[in-house]
């Protein structure tokens, strides 16, 4: 086992995300990891964690499931229950924060990204509808003012959302032959 559980943690469950049918190693070193003692160990979701994401001041963890659920767990008091964010109507593949850690981005096989304002959880996300196929992967730009969304395999296309005016239509970034299976943005936002 890794001396740096965290780590293989997120590296177990990107093998599991990449290959598929799932990697039986990836499923291994993820379950051993989450089963395991004597570190930080969650539980809660019903199904497979398809992403994870901390939030920039380290203090929260979220996750995304097969489940429908994101899971946000605080890392200052690992033993307590996580806030459990409902609303996607499918898995939700993705998960990311914000820079400035006000913000959670999740994409679902509902075809749709939420916003989540995680200074008021009990207010509704903001939906965002564009896509024709399942939401991979999302990332915010260094800035915070754009998201990035990469779509499946049925339109093939990464869409930049301003987040200034997150209900105007996006940007369609397109010309792809297969499908995308991740983003993300340069240090300084140009790429």
């Amino acid at each position: 086992m890794s001396q740096y559980p965290q780590r293989a943690l997120l590296l177990a469950i990107e093998a599991v995300n990449v290959v598929s049918p799932p990697v039986s190693s990836g499923l291994t070193t993820l379950h051993a990891l989450l089963g395991r003692t004597g570190g930080i160990g969650f539980s809660g979701h019903e199904d497979w964690i398809f992403s994870v994401a901390f939030a920039s001041d380290g203090k929260t963890l979220a996750s995304g499931s097969k489940d429908g659920t994101i899971r946000l767990w605080s890392l200052a008091q690992p033993t307590a229950d996580p806030v459990v964010l409902i609303g996607h109507e499918g898995s939700v593949r993705s998960v990311a924060f914000s820079p400035d850690g006000k913000t959670l981005a999740s994409g679902s096989d509902d075809k749709t990204i939420r916003l989540w304002s995680l200074a008021q959880l009990q207010t509704e996300p903001i939906v965002l509808i564009d896509h024709e196929d399942i939401v991979w992967s999302v990332a915010f730009s260094p800035d915070g003012k754009t998201l990035a969304s990469r779509s499946g395999s049925g339109d093939k296309t990464i869409r930049l959302w301003s987040l200034i005016e997150p209900t105007a239509d996006p940007v369609v970034l397109t010309g792809y032959d297969s499908g995308i299976s991740s983003l993300a943005f340069s240090p300084d936002g140009k790429w």
